[in-house]
């Protein structure tokens, strides 16, 4: 046997393991909303500290102050 002689498996099309099935087009639909509201629950805090801390004074006020 020489190493030209190796023959190797066909791939799979999904890193999955055989017994996992493909989830369903809701599940999808369901798994990327949750992590879209997930995300923004992250990202808009963040955002709104770091667009009130640059803010200048004269534009906290008039947009009502920090409450």
């Amino acid at each position: 046997m020489t190493a030209t002689d190796i023959r190797l498996k066909p791939r799979r099309r999904s890193a999955r393991p055989v017994w996992d099935e493909e989830p369903s087009l809701l599940g999808k639909a369901v798994k990327a909303l949750f992590l879209i509201c997930y995300g923004a629950a992250i990202v808009l805090p963040l955002w709104a500290v770091v667009a009130t801390s640059l803010a200048s004074e004269e534009a906290l006020t008039r947009a009502g102050g920090i409450s």
